[in-house]
């Protein structure tokens, strides 16, 4: 919180005085309006709490269009949790509701102009007083409610389709010339396959408010001519950027980050939402009631003549945009989501560049890893149909371990009755019958490196680039972390053998870096945890310590093996395992085996020790089962939705959230950071708190101490009292960390 200004102290004494000035009425005469409002915005008056109340409601409900009404007395009482009469309410309650209020305001862009709202009252001039409003709000211009808006979600139907399809360099110098000072302007692309690597970019659509779109045709003209346009101040709308993007990239261009990716906004808003769609083609009918084509989607767009059905398509992609971004930006505005919008935006060019340089793979290492799988399969799979009883024939028959119906009947046969074969099922029963379910869970473990990965990622390999490119999903989680798919590079196995496949060019090294212990440190501070929050201030060892406290030990006799229980617990039991549940976490992730009588007193120790952990879970499950609030936020407000989530889901999503949030406001600083060093330096992979680089071998050490320095900061955005580490490794391969 920070200390109130004199400023402050005084408008928070208005805010407690009864006594109201009085003021002189405006006159009302049409040439005076300006002056009014300059008038109104600096007189002072000083004001009784209720009215500033309402009049910061009204400004909210002027300048975004909200309905619903405030109860000033309730609202006060329930923030504040004081039942006395208002006016003797002490000083420090109303700053906290100042503080609040003022955080709140300015997050949504909306500033305290308390005088123009009660003189506009006074003179029916609201339409002015909010022209006035607006005209102060949002510095971002991504975010900048236009004069007089106060939408709602009913928009025109109607789409421009008019455009100007441009095949020659002097009309496209003369086309850009008009909206080069745009502040918005939407981008789409056509092109002749999915990949920027093997295919090309056709068309680029550039729609503006008021002008035909353009389309733009790169067969015909050069696109290096709307460099400067890519590349300005001006806010660029996209429907899945990091896609266009990548195109824009193999023709050599740059897209500067003030992006608006309207695929992203409807995603962030919905998050934790069954079945929500998210193409152009659905958020289009959701929105705006429009039937959007897409049966030229799939045409010829190598064709060296273009119909105006092609023509009229690519316009209306683009310029549907601009409507999409309209009401997309209001519901952010309206959920306090521009915080984490604007990272999510900020970070759609790291993403891009990820997927667009991807990583290189020792395929002879690979091909080696894979037989050495092979061969371990087959001996799991020996020692597995060995201690499974066969069915009741006169010979022996081997079971199907990949089929989840015989895998079931044969457990069910030696006495484990399980509903499923899932991992996570088996993990829960490991302590109890660790003889069948360890060999089988690792059988399991290798056949998924073998039929997730095997032979199929040597077929992933671009044959232009010699590397993997892997897709990441940026809200691919409802709790904002990434997802990667083909191949999916955040599942390759943890082990050295595997990681050490994937390796630096020629002449460069791999930079990696990973906070360390960063879901511990956000949940230390979200709970507000003082022994946790604490040790890390003393930079003690938090694993050391939680061994020290759940077997109580002193500090300097705890042994490894002492801190692989204490690890086991401390990621098992921030997200409110269950006795079993942290009985088999322990076992399949660290070989541990604990009775249910020490694995229960391991918890009821961990949790005496840490009893701000402990009352946040009771308070955030409380929140969910007994209050019945539907939603979780992040430290930046990043939402989740849900109607049945499990304790576990609700605990971890404000962590885990939290995490993403950093992790991508650290890439989309990469992106400007790494700038100086021009091609030398580039973003490939992240997996969850780890991002990896690549750099030429001359500047390694320059490029580490930047990673670990955006990282290190973009942490502290978000942990306040917790500090941050991340600490960052330099080699050859992904091993090498």
């Amino acid at each position: 919180m920070r200390e109130l200004t004199p400023e402050d102290k005084a408008f928070i004494s208005q805010l407690k005085s009864k006594k109201k000035s009085k003021a002189k009425p405006s006159p009302k005469s049409k040439e005076n309006k300006s002056d009014i409002n300059n008038q109104i915005v600096s007189d002072t008056i000083t004001i009784d709490w209720f009215t500033a109340l309402e009049d910061i409601k009204n400004a909210l409900i002027y300048t975004m269009g909200l309905k619903k009404e405030c109860d000033r007395i309730q609202w006060f009482r329930d923030f504040t949790g004081y039942e006395g009469k208002l006016k003797n309410a002490p000083t420090e309650l109303y700053e906290r509701v100042y503080h609040y209020l003022s955080d709140k305001i300015t997050a949504t862009k909306v500033y305290l102009l308390t005088k123009p709202l009660i003189e506009a009252r006074k003179n029916n001039i609201k339409s002015d007083i909010n022209n006035q409003i607006i005209s102060d709000i949002n510095k971002n211009e991504d975010f900048k409610l236009t004069n007089g808006e106060a939408k709602s979600d009913t928009q025109s139907k109607v789409i421009d389709d008019s455009y100007q399809y441009i095949t020659n360099d002097e009309d496209l110098r003369r086309a850009i010339a008009p909206i080069k000072d745009e502040k918005v302007i939407a981008i789409d692309t056509e092109t002749t396959g999915l990949d920027p690597h093997t295919h090309k970019v056709r068309l680029i659509q550039i729609a503006s408010e008021n002008n035909p779109t353009l389309v733009i045709d790169c067969f015909k003209c050069n696109p290096q001519l709307l460099q400067p346009l890519l590349n300005n101040a001006s806010v660029k709308v996209f429907h899945n950027a990091k896609f266009d993007i990548q195109f824009l990239m193999s023709n050599g261009l740059e897209v500067s980050q003030t992006i608006f990716d309207t695929q992203l906004a409807h995603q962030l808003i919905n998050a934790g939402k069954p079945n929500v769609k998210a193409s152009l083609k659905a958020i289009s009918e959701e929105y705006l009631g429009v039937d959007l084509s897409k049966e030229e989607r799939l045409s010829d767009w190598k064709s060296d003549i273009l119909s105006d059905s092609q023509l009229r398509y690519s316009a209306i992609d683009a310029k549907i945009l601009l409507q999409l971004r309209e009401i997309l930006r209001e519901k952010i505005v309206t959920a306090s989501l521009v915080k984490v919008a604007k990272i999510e935006f900020d970070c759609v060019k790291a993403v891009a560049m990820m997927e667009f340089n991807g990583m290189l793979l020792d395929v002879s290492q690979w091909q080696n890893i894979l037989s050495e799988a092979v061969t371990r399969k087959e001996q799991l799979s020996k020692e597995i149909q060995d201690l499974l009883p066969s069915e009741n024939t006169l010979f022996k028959i081997d079971i199907n371990l990949d089929s989840p119906s015989q895998l079931k009947e044969a457990l069910n046969r030696y006495g484990i009755n399980v509903n499923d074969t899932n991992a996570k099922t088996l993990k829960k029963l490991l302590p109890q019958y660790p003889e069948i379910l360890k060999p089988l869970l690792e059988y399991k473990k290798v056949n998924k490196i073998l039929t997730s990965f095997g032979g199929s990622l040597l077929k992933k390999i671009n044959p232009i680039t010699g590397r993997l490119h892997g897709s990441y999903w940026q809200l691919g989680s409802s709790a904002g972390r990434f997802t990667s798919s083909d191949p999916n590079l955040q599942q390759i196995p943890r082990n050295k053998e595997a990681r050490s496949c994937f390796v630096a060019s020629p002449n460069h090294k791999l930079v990696i870096a990973d906070y360390s212990q960063i879901e511990l440190r956000i949940a230390s501070e979200v709970a507000n945890d003082r022994t946790m929050i604490e040790a890390y201030l003393r930079g003690e060892d938090l694993h050391k310590l939680t061994a020290s406290i759940v077997l109580n030990k002193p500090l300097d006799e705890v042994s490894k093996e002492d801190r692989q229980i204490a690890k086991s617990a401390n990621f098992g039991l921030i997200y409110g395992a269950s006795v079993n549940g942290f009985r088999g976490y322990a076992e399949s992730n660290y070989g541990i085996s604990l009775s249910e009588k020490e694995a229960k007193k391991i918890m009821d120790n961990f949790f005496k020790s840490y009893s701000g952990l402990a009352q946040w879970h009771k308070k955030t499950k409380s929140r969910i089962y007994n209050q019945g609030v539907k939603e979780t936020r992040t430290l930046s407000d990043r939402i989740r939705y849900f109607d049945n989530a499990s304790p576990q889901q609700i605990l971890n999503t404000p962590i885990q959230g939290t995490g993403a949030d950093m992790l991508k406001l650290a890439l989309g600083r990469l992106v400007s950071a790494l700038k100086p060093y021009g091609n030398k330096a580039k973003i490939l992979a992240t997996v969850h708190d780890e991002i990896i680089l690549e750099a030429h071998e001359s500047i390694a050490e320059d490029v580490a101490k930047t990673l670990s320095e955006v990282m290190v900061s973009s942490g502290k955005e978000f942990l306040k009292r917790v500090p941050i580490e991340a600490d960052s490794s330099i080699g050859n391969s992904w091993a090498d960390k």
